[in-house]
């Protein structure tokens, strides 16, 4: 969407916020409770309603922000919410209070202090000059304290209080910029003046997939053979949507990810100290020779692997192939890079910045 919501005469008293509570309200057989439904159909009198959902920060308390895979099913309520609103033809205006940072597990971060916030402290008498780097004064009527200021971390690895999987309150962007949807059952209604607009991406966002070239080791020379037919390479296209060019692909690919020299990477990738740790939290009962086979086959098939075939390398059921590659992932997605991902009914693996994020040199 893009364009200004024209402002829209609303009475404060048509106005009703539910919270945390009165969505748990809800009673045996019924996806809503009573006073919220009523109120989501109930347009009229009730042209604006708002819901306050927890998920995501009650995720950064005990949970996985990084490992959860966030869908409209995640959180609760929320399918119930949309499904009645799209019933009585609602905008549904989806925005958040704040960003957060999550808890990097291979480069932990750092308690200064013991404060009421995980992300800001409070100073009395703090002047800009003797703030640290890693650390921001902000001041004004909006800077809701008894002095009208604080001061605000603008490192990730900064905190204020104990160790949670990921935190909220500072100045970095991740925290201070805060996503806004708007979602319309059908035609976008006139008075709010928007306009369906595609997101805007650079030509090189989405390049086209570009084999990745491994060569296999020397090996002693193979016995003479009939001499061949002088064959002419085809000529290669220039890549017109590629953010860096590269080099013509090779004749053929090899069937195992092996750098030049002898070495493999996938090997060296397991040895890993950032893999050993990803490993000992979510590896669960995977087997490591398991994941070895995985990622070997899925590289020699230019990043793809059908999910039949994972299934049977992981040795579960094709069923279950996703539940189990849902482990891999949460190994191998280090810092929210999807590396490693599941397409319809293939599994893709982007193999070089994979070695990239765990440390593998090229």
């Amino acid at each position: 969407m893009r364009g200004v919501v024209a402002p829209v005469p609303v009475s404060p008293a048509t106005i009703v916020l539910f919270h945390k509570a009165d969505l748990e309200a809800v009673s045996r057989g019924n996806a809503l409770a009573q006073d919220v439904r009523t109120a989501v159909e109930n347009t009229q009198d009730r042209p604006v309603i708002a819901c306050v959902l927890n998920d995501i920060d009650d995720a950064l308390d005990r949970s996985d922000p990084i490992g959860t895979t966030w869908t409209t099913a995640g959180f609760k309520h929320l399918d119930a919410l949309l499904s009645a609103a799209a019933a009585v033809g609602r905008t549904i205006v989806l925005v958040s209070d704040h960003g957060h940072v999550v808890e990097r597990r291979e480069q932990p971060s750092v308690q200064r202090g013991q404060q009421v916030s995980a992300r800001y402290r409070l100073e009395a008498g703090a002047d800009a000059a003797s703030v640290p780097i890693d650390e921001v004064l902000v001041e004004g009527p909006r800077v809701l304290t008894d002095s009208h200021s604080a001061v605000l971390a603008v490192d990730e690895q900064l905190r204020y209080t104990g160790m949670k999987a990921g935190y909220h309150g500072g100045a970095t962007l991740a925290e201070a910029v805060i996503p806004i949807s708007i979602l319309v059952n059908g035609a976008v209604p006139p008075h709010l003046g928007l306009e369906v607009s595609p997101s805007p991406v650079p030509a090189w966002w989405e390049p086209s997939r570009t084999a990745i070239v491994l060569q296999t080791p020397v090996t002693a020379a193979p016995a003479v053979a009939p001499k061949r037919k002088k064959t002419v390479a085809p000529k290669v296209s220039p890549q017109s949507d590629a953010l860096f060019d590269v080099g013509a692909p090779a004749a053929a690919v090899a069937t195992s990810p092996v750098a030049s020299g002898g070495r493999d990477k996938v090997s060296e990738l397991l040895g890993t100290a950032l893999f050993a740790q990803q490993y000992k939290t979510f590896g669960r009962n995977l087997e490591k020779a398991a994941i070895e086979t995985l990622l070997h086959e899925t590289i020699a098939g230019n990043g793809v692997l059908s999910l039949v075939r994972a299934a049977e390398i992981l040795g579960v059921p094709s069923t279950r192939a996703s539940r189990a590659l849902s482990v891999v992932t949460q190994i191998l997605n280090t810092d929210g890079v999807v590396v490693l991902s599941v397409n319809g009914t293939e599994l893709e693996v982007e193999a070089a910045l994979m070695f990239e994020q765990f440390g593998v040199p090229q």
